[in-house]
């Protein structure tokens, strides 16, 4: 007689349930590195901010992983929770490194946005106030018109 998995209990439901979180969060933290990978190849732009909630995520599905191995073991995986740690512990402090601005100013001009301040206002900023540069120049006969313009910094402020 065969006894279906969903209707177990005690000990073999306990390890039952920790095989299928295993495969769970197995099978998320693939699909978040195949999500990284195709943003990567892709061509699609990064955030940090995206970076660091996709780590997050990431992270729980490892230690989700981890915790399954334990109740399906019975033991523990000092040695791979160690490295995990370590790991974690690296991540998180480039994440924590600040970026350091050549201005102080929260609202930049155009004029004054060059290849140094693109990190501090964004790239669809800096691309504007390089075709507002381009824009003294003529190009095949014709020159552009482009209105001023201003960025807000990504900067913190005090």
């Amino acid at each position: 007689m065969c006894t279906l998995l969903d209707t177990l209990q005690g000990k073999h439901a306990k390890r039952y349930q920790h095989f299928r979180d295993l495969l769970e969060n197995n099978h998320g933290a693939l699909n978040i590195m195949a999500e990284m990978e195709e943003a990567y190849y892709g061509g699609r732009a990064l955030t940090l901010y995206g970076i660091k909630a996709k780590y997050q995520e990431l992270s729980s599905a490892i230690d989700g992983i981890i915790h399954a191995m334990q109740g399906l073991s019975g033991k523990g995986f000092s040695l791979l929770s160690g490295v995990r740690d370590s790991i974690n512990r690296s991540v998180l402090e480039e994440f924590r490194s600040e970026l350091t601005f050549p201005s102080t100013d929260s609202v930049i001009p155009f004029e004054r946005i060059d290849r140094n301040l693109v990190r501090m206002v964004g790239a669809k900023a800096g691309n504007l106030a390089l075709l507002e540069t381009l824009s003294n120049f003529r190009f095949l006969g014709a020159s552009l018109s482009l209105p001023m313009g201003i960025s807000g910094s990504s900067r913190k402020q005090p």
